[in-house]
Protein backbone atom coordinates (compact mmCIF):
# COMPACT_ATOMS: atom_id res chain seq x y z
CA UNK A 1 0.00 0.00 0.00
CA UNK A 2 3.15 2.23 -0.26
CA UNK A 3 2.25 2.95 -3.94
CA UNK A 4 -1.49 2.46 -4.29
CA UNK A 5 -3.41 3.33 -6.87
CA UNK A 6 -5.62 6.47 -7.22
CA UNK A 7 -8.56 6.99 -9.09
CA UNK A 8 -8.99 10.37 -9.54
CA UNK A 9 -12.94 11.15 -10.62
CA UNK A 10 -13.22 14.59 -12.86
CA UNK A 11 -16.83 15.07 -14.05
CA UNK A 12 -17.17 17.62 -17.05
CA UNK A 13 -19.85 19.05 -18.44
CA UNK A 14 -19.42 21.93 -20.56
CA UNK A 15 -15.68 22.43 -19.49
CA UNK A 16 -13.80 23.77 -22.43
CA UNK A 17 -12.53 26.99 -21.70
CA UNK A 18 -10.63 25.01 -18.24
CA UNK A 19 -10.45 21.66 -18.66
CA UNK A 20 -7.08 21.19 -20.01
CA UNK A 21 -5.50 23.31 -17.17
CA UNK A 22 -7.30 21.20 -14.73
CA UNK A 23 -5.95 17.72 -16.17
CA UNK A 24 -2.33 18.99 -16.68
CA UNK A 25 -2.79 19.26 -12.76
CA UNK A 26 -3.51 15.88 -12.41
CA UNK A 27 -1.37 14.45 -15.29
CA UNK A 28 1.86 16.36 -13.82
CA UNK A 29 1.52 15.48 -9.66
CA UNK A 30 4.44 14.23 -8.53
CA UNK A 31 2.20 10.92 -7.50
CA UNK A 32 2.22 8.89 -10.50
CA UNK A 33 0.20 5.77 -10.02
CA UNK A 34 -3.15 6.86 -11.12
CA UNK A 35 -6.09 6.05 -12.79
CA UNK A 36 -7.86 9.29 -14.43
CA UNK A 37 -11.70 8.84 -14.51
CA UNK A 38 -12.83 11.61 -17.12
CA UNK A 39 -16.67 11.77 -17.53
CA UNK A 40 -17.79 14.00 -20.17
CA UNK A 41 -21.81 14.11 -19.14
CA UNK A 42 -23.22 14.59 -22.66
CA UNK A 43 -21.03 18.36 -23.33
CA UNK A 44 -22.28 20.35 -26.10
CA UNK A 45 -18.67 22.11 -26.39
CA UNK A 46 -15.43 20.97 -26.98
CA UNK A 47 -14.65 19.16 -23.61
CA UNK A 48 -14.87 15.87 -25.20
CA UNK A 49 -12.53 16.32 -28.07
CA UNK A 50 -10.13 18.36 -25.13
CA UNK A 51 -10.28 14.77 -23.48
CA UNK A 52 -9.29 12.69 -26.40
CA UNK A 53 -6.43 14.88 -27.55
CA UNK A 54 -5.08 14.32 -23.52
CA UNK A 55 -6.09 10.60 -23.52
CA UNK A 56 -4.09 10.02 -26.70
CA UNK A 57 -0.87 11.56 -25.25
CA UNK A 58 -2.20 10.42 -21.17
CA UNK A 59 -2.71 6.55 -21.28
CA UNK A 60 -3.99 7.05 -17.55
CA UNK A 61 -7.12 9.14 -18.72
CA UNK A 62 -9.83 6.72 -19.46
CA UNK A 63 -13.38 8.99 -21.32
CA UNK A 64 -16.60 8.06 -20.01
CA UNK A 65 -18.92 9.17 -22.14
CA UNK A 66 -22.35 9.94 -21.33
CA UNK A 67 -24.74 10.04 -24.32
CA UNK A 68 -26.87 12.78 -22.47
CA UNK A 69 -26.97 14.87 -19.76
CA UNK A 70 -27.14 12.63 -16.45
CA UNK A 71 -26.20 15.46 -13.89
CA UNK A 72 -23.27 15.57 -11.17
CA UNK A 73 -24.51 13.17 -8.62
CA UNK A 74 -25.23 10.44 -10.98
CA UNK A 75 -21.95 10.93 -12.64
CA UNK A 76 -19.71 10.63 -9.75
CA UNK A 77 -21.88 7.44 -8.88
CA UNK A 78 -21.17 5.88 -12.06
CA UNK A 79 -17.39 6.96 -12.02
CA UNK A 80 -17.20 5.86 -8.32
CA UNK A 81 -18.46 1.81 -9.33
CA UNK A 82 -15.92 1.59 -12.20
CA UNK A 83 -13.09 3.02 -10.41
CA UNK A 84 -10.92 0.57 -9.62
CA UNK A 85 -8.16 2.17 -7.13
CA UNK A 86 -7.30 1.39 -3.51
CA UNK A 87 -8.15 5.33 -2.95
CA UNK A 88 -10.55 7.33 -4.56
CA UNK A 89 -9.98 11.42 -4.97
CA UNK A 90 -12.20 14.11 -6.68
CA UNK A 91 -11.32 16.57 -8.90
CA UNK A 92 -13.37 19.27 -10.80
CA UNK A 93 -13.00 20.56 -14.20
CA UNK A 94 -12.44 24.02 -13.56
CA UNK A 95 -10.01 24.15 -10.50
CA UNK A 96 -6.46 23.36 -10.36
CA UNK A 97 -4.49 20.71 -7.68
CA UNK A 98 -0.93 21.81 -6.47
CA UNK A 99 1.21 19.17 -8.07
CA UNK A 100 1.95 17.33 -4.33
CA UNK A 101 -1.47 17.54 -3.71
CA UNK A 102 -1.98 13.54 -4.02
CA UNK A 103 1.16 12.83 -2.61
CA UNK A 104 0.90 13.75 0.36
CA UNK A 105 -2.62 12.66 0.92
CA UNK A 106 -1.60 8.72 -0.24
CA UNK A 107 1.04 9.62 2.75
CA UNK A 108 -1.22 10.70 4.97
CA UNK A 109 -3.75 8.01 4.52
CA UNK A 110 -1.10 5.15 4.47
CA UNK A 111 0.10 6.73 7.63
CA UNK A 112 -3.24 7.23 9.25
CA UNK A 113 -4.86 4.00 9.32
CA UNK A 114 -7.73 5.32 10.95
CA UNK A 115 -8.84 7.85 8.82
CA UNK A 116 -10.94 7.11 6.06
CA UNK A 117 -11.36 10.54 4.12
CA UNK A 118 -8.85 13.46 3.72
CA UNK A 119 -8.98 16.83 2.14
CA UNK A 120 -7.33 20.24 2.25
CA UNK A 121 -7.32 23.86 2.78
CA UNK A 122 -7.77 25.18 -0.79
CA UNK A 123 -7.86 28.96 -2.35
CA UNK A 124 -10.33 30.68 -4.26
CA UNK A 125 -8.94 31.46 -7.70
CA UNK A 126 -10.74 33.63 -10.44
CA UNK A 127 -11.80 33.06 -14.06
CA UNK A 128 -7.84 34.24 -15.03
CA UNK A 129 -6.62 32.03 -12.00
CA UNK A 130 -5.18 34.45 -9.50
CA UNK A 131 -5.66 33.51 -5.79
CA UNK A 132 -7.90 35.83 -3.82
CA UNK A 133 -9.51 35.89 -0.76
CA UNK A 134 -8.28 34.68 2.25
CA UNK A 135 -7.59 30.29 1.95
CA UNK A 136 -10.73 28.16 3.49
CA UNK A 137 -9.97 27.40 6.87
CA UNK A 138 -9.87 23.44 7.58
CA UNK A 139 -9.71 21.96 11.17
CA UNK A 140 -7.25 19.24 11.36
CA UNK A 141 -7.76 15.95 13.65
CA UNK A 142 -10.48 13.79 13.51
CA UNK A 143 -12.71 15.47 16.13
CA UNK A 144 -12.32 19.03 15.28
CA UNK A 145 -13.51 18.02 11.75
CA UNK A 146 -16.75 16.21 13.58
CA UNK A 147 -17.31 19.52 15.57
CA UNK A 148 -16.84 22.14 12.43
CA UNK A 149 -19.67 19.47 10.79
CA UNK A 150 -22.27 20.62 13.08
CA UNK A 151 -21.81 24.32 11.82
CA UNK A 152 -20.53 24.11 8.17
CA UNK A 153 -19.25 21.60 5.44
CA UNK A 154 -15.68 20.73 6.93
CA UNK A 155 -13.99 19.35 3.99
CA UNK A 156 -13.36 21.00 0.42
CA UNK A 157 -14.97 18.43 -1.96
CA UNK A 158 -13.13 18.97 -4.78
CA UNK A 159 -10.03 18.11 -2.71
CA UNK A 160 -10.74 15.06 -0.85
CA UNK A 161 -9.14 11.59 -1.09
CA UNK A 162 -11.06 8.77 0.56
CA UNK A 163 -10.14 4.89 0.70
CA UNK A 164 -12.63 3.28 -1.88
CA UNK A 165 -14.24 1.18 1.15
CA UNK A 166 -15.81 4.60 2.17
CA UNK A 167 -18.46 3.84 -0.73
CA UNK A 168 -19.16 0.38 -0.48
CA UNK A 169 -22.42 1.59 1.51
CA UNK A 170 -23.30 4.91 0.78
CA UNK A 171 -23.39 7.30 -2.44
CA UNK A 172 -24.25 10.51 -3.52
CA UNK A 173 -28.22 10.76 -3.06
CA UNK A 174 -30.06 12.50 -5.51
CA UNK A 175 -32.74 13.54 -3.46
CA UNK A 176 -33.91 17.12 -3.73
CA UNK A 177 -32.28 18.50 -0.52
CA UNK A 178 -29.25 16.72 -1.72
CA UNK A 179 -29.06 18.81 -4.89
CA UNK A 180 -26.12 21.27 -5.04
CA UNK A 181 -24.89 20.12 -1.78
CA UNK A 182 -24.30 16.73 -2.67
CA UNK A 183 -20.83 16.19 -0.63
CA UNK A 184 -21.95 17.87 2.75
CA UNK A 185 -25.29 15.27 2.49
CA UNK A 186 -22.92 12.52 2.11
CA UNK A 187 -20.49 13.45 4.92
CA UNK A 188 -23.00 13.63 7.47
CA UNK A 189 -24.28 10.19 6.72
CA UNK A 190 -20.48 8.86 6.66
CA UNK A 191 -19.93 10.82 10.19
CA UNK A 192 -23.16 8.41 11.39
CA UNK A 193 -21.59 5.51 9.97
CA UNK A 194 -18.34 6.83 12.24
CA UNK A 195 -16.25 7.63 9.54
CA UNK A 196 -13.37 9.42 10.23
CA UNK A 197 -12.47 12.46 8.37
CA UNK A 198 -9.36 14.83 8.83
CA UNK A 199 -7.61 17.58 7.13
CA UNK A 200 -4.37 18.65 5.92
CA UNK A 201 -4.05 22.33 6.85
CA UNK A 202 -2.16 23.26 3.37
CA UNK A 203 -3.44 24.89 0.12
CA UNK A 204 -3.41 21.98 -2.00
CA UNK A 205 -6.53 22.86 -4.53
CA UNK A 206 -7.39 25.99 -5.95
CA UNK A 207 -11.03 26.70 -6.26
CA UNK A 208 -12.27 28.86 -9.41
CA UNK A 209 -14.85 31.14 -8.42
CA UNK A 210 -16.36 31.08 -11.82
CA UNK A 211 -19.69 33.32 -12.18
CA UNK A 212 -21.27 30.98 -15.01
CA UNK A 213 -20.40 27.80 -13.31
CA UNK A 214 -23.10 25.85 -11.66
CA UNK A 215 -22.41 26.52 -8.36
CA UNK A 216 -22.51 29.83 -8.72
CA UNK A 217 -25.50 30.06 -11.04
CA UNK A 218 -27.93 27.96 -8.11
CA UNK A 219 -25.79 29.06 -5.31
CA UNK A 220 -29.33 30.26 -3.71
CA UNK A 221 -30.62 26.76 -3.58
CA UNK A 222 -27.36 25.55 -2.67
CA UNK A 223 -27.75 27.51 0.20
CA UNK A 224 -30.32 26.88 1.28
CA UNK A 225 -30.37 22.80 0.95
CA UNK A 226 -26.96 23.58 2.94
CA UNK A 227 -28.71 25.53 5.85
CA UNK A 228 -31.55 22.62 6.02
CA UNK A 229 -29.64 19.98 6.19
CA UNK A 230 -26.97 21.10 8.37
CA UNK A 231 -29.86 22.27 11.39
CA UNK A 232 -31.37 18.84 10.84
CA UNK A 233 -27.81 16.99 11.28
CA UNK A 234 -27.03 19.60 14.48
CA UNK A 235 -30.33 19.03 16.19
CA UNK A 236 -30.32 15.19 15.71
CA UNK A 237 -26.68 15.04 17.08
CA UNK A 238 -27.50 17.57 19.76
CA UNK A 239 -30.73 15.77 20.54
CA UNK A 240 -32.84 19.07 20.84
CA UNK A 241 -34.90 20.72 18.60
CA UNK A 242 -33.06 24.13 17.18
CA UNK A 243 -34.58 26.96 15.66
CA UNK A 244 -34.34 28.22 12.54
CA UNK A 245 -33.55 31.67 13.30
CA UNK A 246 -31.03 31.27 15.46
CA UNK A 247 -29.36 28.45 13.70
CA UNK A 248 -28.80 30.66 10.67
CA UNK A 249 -27.35 33.51 13.05
CA UNK A 250 -24.86 30.83 14.65
CA UNK A 251 -23.83 29.37 11.30
CA UNK A 252 -23.33 33.03 9.51
CA UNK A 253 -26.39 31.43 6.89
CA UNK A 254 -28.38 34.72 7.72
CA UNK A 255 -31.49 34.29 4.66
CA UNK A 256 -34.65 34.54 7.17
CA UNK A 257 -35.62 37.70 9.25
CA UNK A 258 -34.18 37.39 13.24
CA UNK A 259 -34.73 39.29 16.02
CA UNK A 260 -32.31 40.45 19.03
CA UNK A 261 -33.18 37.74 21.29
CA UNK A 262 -32.03 35.36 18.70
CA UNK A 263 -28.44 36.79 18.57
CA UNK A 264 -28.08 36.01 22.11
CA UNK A 265 -29.48 32.72 21.60
CA UNK A 266 -27.15 31.71 18.70
CA UNK A 267 -23.69 32.81 21.12
CA UNK A 268 -25.63 30.55 23.75
CA UNK A 269 -25.81 27.71 20.90
CA UNK A 270 -22.26 27.91 19.91
CA UNK A 271 -21.08 27.25 23.44
CA UNK A 272 -23.70 24.16 24.03
CA UNK A 273 -22.71 22.83 21.16
CA UNK A 274 -19.17 22.37 22.38
CA UNK A 275 -20.44 21.69 25.83
CA UNK A 276 -22.37 18.54 24.39
CA UNK A 277 -19.78 17.52 21.71
CA UNK A 278 -17.21 17.07 24.52
CA UNK A 279 -19.16 14.89 26.89
CA UNK A 280 -19.99 12.59 23.23
CA UNK A 281 -16.72 12.37 21.96
CA UNK A 282 -13.41 11.72 23.34
CA UNK A 283 -11.69 15.26 22.45
CA UNK A 284 -7.86 15.54 23.21
CA UNK A 285 -6.19 18.82 23.96
CA UNK A 286 -5.14 19.73 20.84
CA UNK A 287 -8.03 18.72 19.26
CA UNK A 288 -9.85 21.46 22.15
CA UNK A 289 -7.59 23.93 21.13
CA UNK A 290 -8.17 23.81 17.23
CA UNK A 291 -12.23 24.19 18.30
CA UNK A 292 -11.77 26.79 20.20
CA UNK A 293 -10.08 28.88 17.37
CA UNK A 294 -12.84 28.04 14.75
CA UNK A 295 -15.32 28.75 17.37
CA UNK A 296 -14.01 32.04 18.14
CA UNK A 297 -13.95 32.97 14.56
CA UNK A 298 -17.32 31.52 14.02
CA UNK A 299 -18.83 34.08 16.78
CA UNK A 300 -16.80 37.11 15.13
CA UNK A 301 -18.27 36.29 11.39
CA UNK A 302 -21.67 36.09 12.76
CA UNK A 303 -21.58 39.07 15.28
CA UNK A 304 -19.93 40.81 12.54
CA UNK A 305 -22.67 40.02 9.94
CA UNK A 306 -25.42 41.45 12.71
CA UNK A 307 -22.53 44.82 13.19
CA UNK A 308 -22.64 45.37 9.52
CA UNK A 309 -25.87 44.82 7.95
CA UNK A 310 -28.46 45.14 11.44
CA UNK A 311 -30.95 47.36 12.96
CA UNK A 312 -29.52 49.33 15.99
CA UNK A 313 -31.03 47.03 18.49
CA UNK A 314 -28.97 44.19 16.87
CA UNK A 315 -25.94 45.89 16.50
CA UNK A 316 -26.12 46.92 20.00
CA UNK A 317 -26.43 43.05 21.33
CA UNK A 318 -24.22 42.16 19.20
CA UNK A 319 -21.24 44.93 20.50
CA UNK A 320 -22.68 43.98 24.36
CA UNK A 321 -22.07 40.25 23.38
CA UNK A 322 -18.62 40.91 21.95
CA UNK A 323 -17.95 42.79 25.10
CA UNK A 324 -18.63 39.72 27.27
CA UNK A 325 -16.59 37.48 25.52
CA UNK A 326 -13.49 39.72 25.50
CA UNK A 327 -11.26 36.60 24.43
CA UNK A 328 -12.38 37.81 20.89
CA UNK A 329 -9.51 40.43 20.54
CA UNK A 330 -7.37 39.05 23.17
CA UNK A 331 -6.38 36.71 21.07
CA UNK A 332 -3.57 38.23 18.13
CA UNK A 333 -4.84 35.19 15.80
CA UNK A 334 -7.95 36.67 15.61
CA UNK A 335 -7.16 40.01 15.91
CA UNK A 336 -5.01 39.66 12.83
CA UNK A 337 -8.40 37.38 11.24
CA UNK A 338 -10.44 40.04 11.58
CA UNK A 339 -7.88 42.78 10.20
CA UNK A 340 -7.59 40.77 7.13
CA UNK A 341 -11.58 40.48 7.30
CA UNK A 342 -11.77 44.25 7.06
CA UNK A 343 -9.01 44.42 3.84
CA UNK A 344 -10.96 42.15 2.01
Amino acid sequence: MNNPLVSVILPCYNASLYVEEALHSVINQTYKNLEILAIDDGSSDDTLEILKKLSFKDKRIKIIRNESNLGLIKSLNKAILLAKGDFVARMDADDISHLSRFSKQVDFLNRHHEIDIISSSSSSIDVEGNVFGLPFMVLTSKSAVKFMSLIRNPMVHGSIMSRRSVFKNQQYSNLPKAIYTEDYELWMRLFKDNCQFANINEVLYYYRKNPKGVSAQNSKLQFTNSLSNSIAYASEYLNQSIPISTYQLATNKIIYPYTFVDIWKANRLLNNMLKIFRKKECVKKNELEEIYVFLNRQKIDFLGQVIIKGHLLKKLSAFVLILLNPVLFLDKNNITYILSKRSK
